[in-house]
């Protein structure tokens, strides 16, 4: 297999690794979200449901302000109503992506902790599953997250925050498909100097 074959996206993130030193430095964060789907198939109109996710990232810094990493978790969704005589089903699944994240400080107490305030960009694969059909389906997503997060001067290492997430599904059978919600996340990073 030759090198040019590789995609570059893999490249870039191999070569913040080995320019910036970050195989020693990376922050694993878990988060969970309740979510607001719209959603409309063509020749129906659009219809709520109630949904949400849980993930497990793992970042790390290209640089002081931006993370590479992946993604990976659950996501599912209760059916609509069936006013109109129709209704959009009930789904779970699972998702992996890449995602890159940004972020610099609000507000630093000193012997209190920092407010940073950041936001996220990454594409998702996501499998899901009809529960009662048992038919499975494939399809892409683009995340986009907003988020608040707290440093305890105490715990530099840890980041307690508040998540915006925005998602924005690419469904062949949907004319559209997207989701706004409100989340919390924790995340434990190493190499940070307090």
């Amino acid at each position: 297999m030759r090198l040019e074959s590789f995609p570059r996206a893999l490249l870039f993130l191999i070569f913040c690794v080995w320019t910036t030193g970050a195989a020693t430095a990376f922050t694993i964060s878990l988060s969970g979200s309740g979510n607001a789907l719209l959603s409309a198939a063509e020749g129906y109109s659009a219809k709520a449901q109630l949904g949400g996710e849980a993930a497990v990232d793992v970042l790390i810094p290209a640089t002081a302000w931006l993370g590479l990493g992946v993604s990976a978790g659950w996501l599912g969704a209760m059916p609509s109503d069936m006013n109109g005589g129709f209704g959009y089903r009930a789904y779970s699944g699972g998702f992996l992506g890449f995602v890159a994240e940004a972020s610099a400080p609000i507000a630093t107490w000193k012997n209190v902790g920092t407010l940073r305030g950041g936001g996220r960009l990454g594409g998702l694969a996501n499998v899901a599953v009809y529960p009662n059909a048992g038919l499975a389906f494939f399809f892409p997503s683009l995340a986009l997250d907003g988020f608040l997060r707290f440093t305890p001067a105490a715990l530099p290492f840890l980041d307690i925050g508040v998540t915006l997430p925005l998602r924005v599904y690419f469904r062949r059978d949907f004319q559209f498909s997207g989701s706004a919600g409100l989340g919390m996340s924790i995340a434990v990073s190493t190499g940070r100097t307090p």
